[in-house]
C-alpha cells in the first residue's frame, strides 16, 4: 500500500483471490460486510469489540471454512475453520480484510519490504545471519490472538510498543502516557495532526522529533513520533503496551519471525 503497510492474496473457502492487510495490530482477523455476505459465510451469533486509537467499534463475527494465503510461486498455507469480524467498510482502499500478527508467528518467515515478499520456511529452518536480535517479545491475551511488542527507551522514558504493521506512522505514544510523562511540550513539533475514525471521532495528536530513541535495543538518531492529544479523555490505549511502532519505521526493514 502506499504507506508501506503489507498485504497478502486469499482465498476464501475457493473464491477470490481477495487483498488482505498484514496487520501485526489487529486483535482479530477481519473481512467487509459484503464479502461476507456475498461469500455466504456461517454467521456467528455474537459481536467481537475491536479496538484501535480511533476508539472501539463492535462487529459482527463470521466463519469460514478455511482461507488460504496464496503464494506467488505456487505454494500456499491453508488455515480451516477461520472467524473473522465483518467491517462495514474496507479498512484501506482496495482492501478487503485484515490477517493478525499469527499470520507470521505460527510458522519461521521473514517480511521482506523491500523485495515485497512474505517467505515462508516450511522446513522450520531459516538463516539469520545478518539479523540482530531485537529486544521484543509475542503475547496472547485469553479470547484474543497473538501480538508482537518490543521495548523502546525515549531517554529516562521506558515503554513497551505494540509492533504494528497496519499502522501508517513510524511510532504513537497514547495520550495517557503522553500525560503521565510530560511529553506533549518536550520536543521541536513539526506539525499538529488529526485522524477521523471509522465510528467518526476525530483523534488529534501532534508530531515532534526526539532524538537517540533506541528501539528493540537499536539506537537511532532521531525519530519523529506522533504523541497523542493528553487532553483527549475518550482516546483508546493499550491494556500492556504504550504506544504503536507503525509501519513507517518497520518498512525500513526486513522482519524475521519464528525464532524463540
Amino acid at each position: 500500500t502506499p504507506d508501506h503497510m503489507p498485504t497478502h492474496q486469499v482465498t476464501i473457502e475457493g473464491k477470490g483471490p481477495y487483498i488482505f492487510l498484514i496487520d501485526t495490530g489487529a486483535t482479530m482477523s477481519a473481512v467487509t460486510e459484503a464479502i461476507a455476505k456475498e461469500l455466504k459465510l456461517n454467521y456467528q451469533p455474537r459481536r467481537v469489540r475491536l479496538s484501535s486509537i480511533k476508539g472501539d467499534t463492535f462487529n459482527s463475527v463470521w466463519l469460514a471454512r478455511e482461507i488460504v494465503m496464496v503464494g506467488s510461486e505456487g505454494g500456499s498455507i491453508r488455515m480451516p475453520a477461520w472467524e473473522m469480524a465483518g467491517l462495514d467498510a474496507p479498512p484501506l482502499p482496495g482492501v478487503d480484510g485484515i490477517l493478525p500478527a499469527s499470520v507470521l508467528t505460527a510458522l519461521p518467515c521473514q517480511l521482506d519490504y523491500q523485495a515485497g515478499e512474505l517467505r515462508y520456511y516450511m522446513d522450520g529452518v531459516m538463516d539469520l545471519g545478518g539479523f540482530p536480535k531485537t529486544d521484543a517479545f509475542t503475547h496472547a491475551e485469553p479470547d484474543s490472538v497473538e501480538q508482537m511488542f518490543v521495548r523502546v527507551d525515549l531517554g529516562d522514558d521506558k515503554l513497551v510498543c505494540c509492533m504494528d504493521t497496519g499502522a501508517s506512522g513510524t511510532l504513537y505514544l497514547y495520550p495517557d502516557y503522553v500525560k503521565a510523562h510530560k511529553l506533549w511540550d518536550k520536543y521541536p513539533v513539526l506539525r499538529e495532526t488529526s485522524n477521523v475514525g471509522a465510528n467518526g471521532r476525530v483523534v488529534k495528536g501532534r508530531l515532534v522529533m526526539i532524538p537517540a530513541v533506541i528501539v528493540g535495543g537499536y539506537q537511532t538518531a532521531q525519530l519523529p513520533v506522533t504523541l497523542g492529544d493528553p487532553g483527549d479523555i475518550l482516546a483508546s490505549s493499550g491494556k500492556y503496551h504504550q504506544g504503536l511502532l507503525g509501519a513507517a519505521f518497520l518498512s525500513g526493514f526486513t522482519l524475521a519471525f519464528g525464532d524463540r
